[in-house]
């Protein structure tokens, strides 16, 4: 998804910098602006090819939605990550209200509560 699982957490507060805390989709955009400011162009688009040069400081080549080319020395590639749900009904409808996919992230949210992590 666009953004990644970050655009989905209702809440986070455990990032420095944030000293009350934020939401995932406005964190995003937060993360989006400052790396505007440093000169990023952001584009969104599925990759559909990738020509990688064999040379170091060589010239990559990539295919967004086979339809835009674009020439660049750096490519970062960050597919992000996408979590496994169970595939119960109810997991669904209680996301951000009790079913977490992030142990380590929300984990704080239920201080002194008992927890069962699957996985």
């Amino acid at each position: 998804q666009m953004g990644g699982q970050l655009t989905t957490t209702t809440e986070v507060d455990n990032f420095p910098g944030y000293k009350d805390g934020t939401d995932g989709t406005a964190m995003m955009e937060d993360l989006k602006y400052q790396a505007e400011r440093f000169g990023t162009e952001v584009r969104f688009g599925m990759v559909t090819s990738v020509d990688l040069s064999d040379k170091v400081g060589g010239i990559h080549k990539v295919v967004v939605d086979e339809e835009k080319h674009i020439e660049a020395e750096t490519i970062i590639i960050s597919t992000g990550a996408t979590a496994k749900y169970l595939g119960i009904e109810s997991e669904q409808r209680l996301i951000g209200g009790g079913v977490s996919a992030c142990a380590t992230c929300d984990g704080f949210f239920y201080k002194g509560q008992d927890v069962v992590v699957v996985g």
